[in-house]
C-alpha cells in the first residue's frame, strides 16, 4: 500500500469522495487540513503546521496533491519538488479567475497570495481542471460581467500540464425518488455573506420567485447571520434552510422539479450534478462548466435580467428532461474516470 499526502482548506463533499476513491485504490492518503483564518498569529501558525506535516508525509509519500491552489499548496509543492516526488493541484473555480468588483478569486489581487499561486502553478508537476474553461478562459463571463479566467490567460507561458479531470457522482445515491414532484424550484449553496449572495445569483433566485407566484421557491444553505441581516425578504412561496447533511438534501432534490444555478463564475457545481441525477431539471447560467452539464437537458440563462424567459420555461417545460438530465450526468460524470485520471497521475 503506497501513501498519497492531500491537503486542503475546508474538508467539503468532493474532497471526501476523492479521499474515498484514493483509498478504493488502496493508497493510504495522509492528511493536512488546513481551515480559512484571517488572524495573523493564526495564519502563521497554519503555515508553520504546514511545513512540518509536508516535511514528516511527503517524503514516505509515492504522491502529493492539493486541493484548490492557495497558501496551504505552497509547501506542498515546495517540499514535494525538495524530495523529487511529483505533485498535483486540483483547481475547483476561485483559483482560475479574477472578478475585481466583489473581490473574488485568487488573482483579483496582486498580492503575496497571487505570487504563491503563480509559482505553485509554474512548479507542481501536473494541474488539473474540473473544466477546460478554466485552463483557456470563459468569453461569456468576460463579456457579461467582466470576469477574467482561465490559467493560461494569467501565465501564457505556463509549462506545467494542465488537464480537465471533472469531478464525479455516484448515481447509486444519488437517484430519483418515488415521490410526485411539486412545482418547486430550488437551489442550494454555501451562503455566509453577501458576496456569496450576489456570487451564487441568489438575488435573481428571489426576482424569478416573485415572477412565479403559484410555484414554491427553496433555498438550502443559509447561515443564520445572512437570514439575520434582512437580506432574503419574507415570501409566502419562499422557504429558507440551514446546511443540510446528503441524505437530506436528497430528499429535496427527489420531490423538486426544476435546480436552479444563477452563479456569476462557477466552475463545475456539484450541487447542480447532484440535482440532475436526482431528477431535477436544470436551469443555469452560461458560464464555465455549466454550459456542458446542462447542454440540452434544461434551460442555459443568457442574461440574468431577462428572467422572464426563465419564468416561460418553468411553466412550459417538458417532464421528460427530468430522466433527461440524470442520464447526461451518469453518461459523462462517471466515478471510472476520475478514478482512472487518479491512477494514471500515480503510476
Amino acid at each position: 500500500m503506497s501513501r498519497i499526502t492531500l491537503a486542503f482548506g475546508k474538508r467539503r463533499p468532493f474532497v471526501q469522495r476523492d479521499i474515498h476513491l484514493l483509498n478504493s485504490l488502496n493508497h493510504q492518503v495522509n492528511l493536512i487540513q488546513t481551515k480559512p483564518n484571517k488572524k495573523w498569529l493564526s495564519f502563521i501558525f497554519s503555515r508553520i503546521r504546514e511545513f512540518f506535516l509536508c516535511i514528516w508525509y511527503i517524503p514516505k509519500s509515492k504522491r502529493a496533491i492539493s486541493w484548490f491552489n492557495d497558501y496551504h499548496s505552497f509547501f506542498v509543492v515546495l517540499v514535494a519538488n525538495m524530495f523529487r516526488v511529483k505533485s498535483l493541484i486540483i483547481v475547483g473555480g476561485y483559483d482560475a479567475v479574477s472578478n475585481k468588483k466583489i473581490d473574488y478569486g485568487l488573482f483579483s489581487k496582486n498580492n503575496l497570495r497571487q505570487k504563491l499561486a503563480r509559482w505553485n502553478y509554474r512548479n507542481c508537476s501536473q494541474i488539473w481542471v474540473v473544466h477546460n474553461s478554466l485552463k483557456y478562459g470563459c468569453p461569456y463571463v468576460k463579456k457579461q460581467n467582466d470576469v477574467d479566467s482561465g490559467i493560461q490567460n494569467f501565465i501564457p507561458k505556463l509549462k506545467t500540464p494542465i488537464l480537465e479531470v471533472p469531478t464525479a457522482y455516484d448515481p447509486s445515491f444519488w437517484k430519483m425518488g418515488t415521490k410526485k414532484r411539486s412545482l418547486r424550484v430550488l437551489t442550494v449553496a454555501n451562503i455566509n455573506d453577501n458576496r456569496t449572495f450576489y456570487l451564487k445569483g441568489i438575488d435573481k433566485f428571489l426576482e424569478l420567485a416573485k415572477l412565479i407566484p403559484d410555484h414554491e421557491f427553496v433555498i438550502i444553505g443559509v447561515s443564520r447571520e445572512i437570514v439575520a441581516t434582512g437580506l432574503i425578504p419574507k415570501m409566502p412561496n419562499l422557504t429558507v434552510f440551514n446546511h443540510l447533511n446528503h441524505t437530506e438534501l436528497r430528499q429535496h432534490y427527489q420531490i423538486s422539479k426544476f435546480y436552479f444555478q444563477g452563479s456569476i463564475t462557477e466552475g463545475l457545481p456539484n450541487v447542480l450534478c447532484e440535482a440532475m441525477l436526482c431528477g431535477c431539471i436544470p436551469i443555469g447560467t452560461k458560464v464555465f462548466g455549466m454550459v456542458d452539464v446542462i447542454a440540452n437537458t434544461g434551460y442555459l440563462i443568457q442574461d440574468l435580467t431577462e428572467l422572464k424567459s426563465v419564468a416561460n420555461f418553468i411553466r412550459n417545460v417538458n417532464p421528460k428532461m427530468s430522466l433527461k438530465a440524470r442520464e447526461r450526468i451518469v453518461l459523462n460524470y462517471p466515478v471510472s474516470k476520475r478514478m482512472e485520471a487518479f491512477r494514471t497521475f500515480i503510476n
